[in-house]
């Protein structure tokens, strides 16, 4: 019930311009979504499903988020997450 799924907040981000993508420790994109919920930012987020549909991994993924803003700004942000059981 708590982190259950991890999601972009922020102001201002443009819900056309949105690109999210998860990584695994080999660099394969294993969930993407190009939606975003300024409302309900979880709605498209990530919840530790890979591409097969099963629960991923225990470990480190990589995420990349490349976004506009309202005033058209490009921004692209990269980190790291920790899936845990």
């Amino acid at each position: 019930g708590i982190n259950d799924t991890f999601c972009v907040k922020g102001n201002g981000i443009d819900t056309n311009n949105f690109n999210m993508y998860i990584f695994d420790r080999w660099g394969f994109i294993v969930y993407e979504t190009h939606y975003y919920d300024v409302k309900y930012p979880a709605k498209y987020g990530w919840t530790g499903s890979i591409r097969s549909g099963k629960k991923g991994e225990m470990g480190l993924y990589t995420w990349l988020i490349i976004y506009r803003d309202t005033k058209r700004n490009k921004f692209e942000k990269v980190g790291s997450v920790m899936l845990l059981d």
